[in-house]
């Protein structure tokens, strides 16, 4: 029994379209490559090599691993500092459909991040929470959607505000810094997204508590699809390696 679960698991992991896709092509590269000499095949399975290699959880998680082990989960068990502000970094969101809600067209990341700002606004009531997000595209901003969705999650408005014009990180630190200056601020982003970040807003003067969200971290588990090459491991290894180099881009600058 156990040996037919565990080939109904590899059937449908090797039929995936993203393992398909990396299957063919290294087919095609070892067709070309009996015709054309085995260079040309190296030179084919090099970069599918890499592409599978960045798709695998081996890889993908140990490059997100070194981003986000730099800050733990902030524990509030024990009370502490009590910040003045929560500010919540916006992510993406659709321009949805008529009468669709703002939660529904959050992405996951920015509701992970609301629904982390919101939690940390009950354990510390006196702070404000500062949404954060303009509006990259022609549609509203990701902070005034963050409002919304909000209200729709049943948040007090006392003390609820936006900043709705910045567009990167970097411009998120300097309006932070002219609304609320060297107050302390409670900083809630990915948590893979945090250390970029804190180099940003400590690099405007802002003074930080990391409040990071949305851990990648899971141990590799022993069925088929947990050691094939799959597309979520992919989209985890470009995330990781955005932030490296954006990381790097605000070492530079500062």
């Amino acid at each position: 029994m156990a040996f037919e679960f565990f080939l109904k698991k590899l059937a449908g992991a090797l039929t995936q379209p993203f393992v398909l896709a990396l299957l063919f092509a290294a087919l095609m590269a070892a067709w070309v490559g009996r015709r054309q000499g085995w260079r040309v095949a190296v030179m084919i399975l090099l970069p599918v090599g890499l592409l599978a290699a960045l798709s695998t959880p081996w890889v993908a998680l140990r490059l997100v691993e070194g981003l986000e082990a730099q800050y733990s989960p902030l524990s509030i068990q024990g009370g502490g500092e009590t910040p003045a502000w929560i500010v919540v970094l916006g992510a993406s969101a659709r321009e949805g459909l008529a009468g669709e809600s703002a939660v529904s067209r959050l992405s996951p990341i920015a509701l992970q991040r609301l629904s982390e700002g919101l939690r940390l606004s009950r354990a510390f009531p006196k702070a404000c929470v500062l949404l954060s997000g303009g509006a990259p595209g022609a549609g509203a901003p990701v902070a005034r959607l963050m409002y919304e969705a909000a209200l729709e999650l049943g948040a007090d408005t006392v003390c609820l505000e936006v900043l709705d014009t910045p567009l990167d990180t970097a411009g998120e630190a300097r309006e932070v810094f002219r609304r609320v200056g060297a107050q302390p601020v409670m900083l809630v982003t990915s948590a893979s997204h945090m250390p970029r970040a804190v180099r940003l807003f400590e690099g405007v003067g802002v003074s930080v508590m990391p409040a990071p969200t949305g851990f990648s971290y899971q141990s590799v588990g022993s069925l088929p699809k947990d050691w094939l090459p799959q597309a979520r491991y992919l989209a985890l290894s470009e995330r990781a390696l955005w932030e490296y180099g954006g990381l790097l881009w605000a070492m530079m600058r500062n």
